[in-house]
């Protein structure tokens, strides 16, 4: 098989760019405003988001396959808000499709 030109390799440090990128075109800041110097315990890493987005796509995978019921779709749910924190699954699904059209 050959490649279409339409493919692309992006590896782990591209793919935090790229998110860096779409973070702030959403204006969305992971660092509380705390005017300390250091980092906070409120503080958001990018590759946390990453992870999370990451976790999304393979629940929306599943779910385009069409073999999980709604009951299963719900408990995926749940268990990816067990995986992360509230603001950190907010902030993934919100910048889940730009970041995807980014990349």
């Amino acid at each position: 098989p050959t490649l279409d030109g339409s493919f692309n390799i992006v590896d782990q440090s591209d793919q935090l760019r790229l998110l860096k990128e779409v973070l702030q075109k959403h204006n969305i800041q992971l660092k509380s405003n705390t005017g300390a110097g250091g980092g906070s315990s409120n503080d958001i890493r990018p590759i946390t988001v990453l992870n999370a987005i990451s976790l999304l796509n393979t629940r929306d995978a599943m779910r385009i396959g069409g073999s999980r019921g709604s009951k299963q779709q719900d408990d995926d749910d749940d268990d990816i808000l067990n995986k992360m924190s509230r603001k950190v699954y907010q902030i993934a699904t919100e910048i889940q499709t730009p970041f995807q059209r980014a990349k």
